[in-house]
């Protein structure tokens, strides 16, 4: 089990910029060099429907549901560096490309 957190405002760090966000699970877990780990969350925010573009800003610029989709990408982001890519990927496709993009 795995707990979630609803509240897209207060579950990310107004301090990090989006690339820190989704890239700390690599970066603690080992993974790469950081051009890779830039190269990875670049392909992460793709796979949910955000430009790679993003990466440099913070997430008071994004919307509630962007929030939530950085969220699930950094959760996402964890287990694969884990070891779990094939969960990953097909999670991933589920979420899919939102509307507020």
């Amino acid at each position: 089990m795995q707990m979630i957190f609803q509240d897209p405002f207060s579950s990310l760090n107004p301090r990090m910029t989006l690339l820190d966000i989704v890239g700390e699970p690599l970066l603690v877990h080992g993974e790469g060099k950081r051009a890779e780990r830039t190269d990875r969350v670049a392909e992460l925010l793709r796979l949910v429907g955000l430009r790679p573009e993003y990466m440099r800003r913070y997430p008071h610029a994004f919307s509630g549901g962007q929030r939530q989709r950085i969220g699930n990408r950094a959760r996402a982001c964890l287990e694969s560096a884990s070891g779990r890519r094939g969960r990953t990927r097909f999670r991933a496709r589920r979420l899919g490309a939102g509307a507020d993009t």
